[in-house]
């Protein structure tokens, strides 16, 4: 059969409903009573930040999911199959895309627990290299657990030959984590949330198409090439919340000290090349940084126009603040104007934003 695999987070919808079944099937299993007395407080969805959802067409047939256990490992949480999808490799994807994208983050070692009664699943991680090791943390003194580790070696860097060459090609594979950066802007179709290269692309492309209604005749290609690398600092700082106070309290400082470290990943011309794009766009002084400001209030805002203002409502966001973080817009792009105050009208009158 075909399907895909999509990043999401433990916020997602489906993947919520996913872990609602898996819920129910080990009930059946391992007894209602002694599942909801003995695991069930280690089985919630906080601090899951890193979830994969099998889909067939629009319907989620499996998922998995990771979270931190400390800085070296991963634990593996929430793998489901529904009972009709099992037996096609399914979980076995799962598994290994997941152990991939904690890789990517940074973890060496994938843990995970199970438990006797579940000799499927335990016979799947054997076979994708899982030993068994001494119960941890909450497990230790869980007889009927069985908890398990895997060793996650990254693929070893071939060097070119050349120093200039292999810090390019490192740092090109580096800003990939960029997929892993999950936002709150959710995707219009309404499958989950967007990640810090899909945005980045997005604008880049508006920015293309959207070039001859700024005032100040900007550089599109220059401001495209802003769009493109002005998010690249969230691989280590991680997205802040246009709407989040307390959060933008400590942005800057985060951000700078994410740029040192990225950026000097570069040969020095294209470090200082790249962090003066990403200085630029931050300090919306020129007429293509204010341009590229303006995609990166437009895009997030014409999502949450067709997803019934999700994360507006989720922020609990008042008109006056919408307003207020659109207004470049207004000075900049005013023909775009009218329409962003029917759709900020609409949003108030249907209570997606406050008063």
């Amino acid at each position: 059969m075909t399907y895909k695999i999509v990043r999401t987070d433990g916020t997602n919808k489906d993947f919520i409903e996913l872990c609602r079944m898996l819920d129910e099937n080990l009930d059946e299993i391992v007894g209602e009573k002694f599942q909801r007395s003995q695991y069930a407080q280690y089985n919630t969805l906080e601090n899951i930040h890193h979830v994969l959802i099998a889909c067939d067409g629009t319907k989620a047939i499996g998922g998995g999911s990771f979270k931190e256990y400390d800085p070296e490992k991963a634990e593996l949480k929430r793998l489901f199959v529904q009972k009709e999808y099992r037996g096609q490799g399914i979980a076995k994807n799962l598994v290994l895309s997941l152990e991939r994208w904690a890789v990517s983050c940074g973890y060496v070692q994938m843990i995970l627990e199970t438990g006797e009664p579940l000799t499927a699943a335990t016979s799947l991680y054997h076979r994708l290299g899982y030993s068994v090791i001494p119960n941890y943390g909450q497990y230790k003194n869980m007889k009927n657990s069985i908890c398990m580790e895997k060793k996650l070696y990254p693929p070893a860097f071939v060097s070119s030959g050349e120093e200039r060459l292999d810090k390019q090609l490192k740092f090109i594979a580096e800003i990939d984590k960029m997929t892993h950066i999950l936002r709150h802007t959710l995707h219009i179709d309404g499958s989950g949330r967007e990640n810090d290269a899909e945005h980045s692309w997005h604008l880049g492309v508006m920015a293309m198409i959207l070039g001859e209604y700024a005032d100040d005749s900007p550089d599109i290609n220059q401001a495209i090439k802003m769009v493109l690398v002005h998010d690249l600092v969230e691989i280590y700082a991680g997205d802040t919340f246009a709407y989040d106070k307390a959060g933008y309290t400590t942005k800057i400082q985060r951000e700078k000290e994410s740029a040192d470290k990225l950026f000097s990943q570069l040969p020095a011309d294209q470090e200082k090349y790249i962090r003066s794009l990403w200085e630029e766009f931050d300090a919306e002084q020129t007429s293509d940084a204010r341009f590229a400001a303006c995609m990166d209030r437009i895009q997030p805002f014409l999502h949450n126009t067709l997803t019934n203002g999700t994360t507006w409502q989720e922020g609990h966001v008042r008109k006056c603040d919408v307003l207020m973080h659109l207004s470049p817009v207004k000075t900049y792009m005013p023909r775009l104007w009218s329409w962003i105050e029917a759709n900020i009208d609409n949003a108030f009158k249907n209570g997606w934003l406050q008063n």
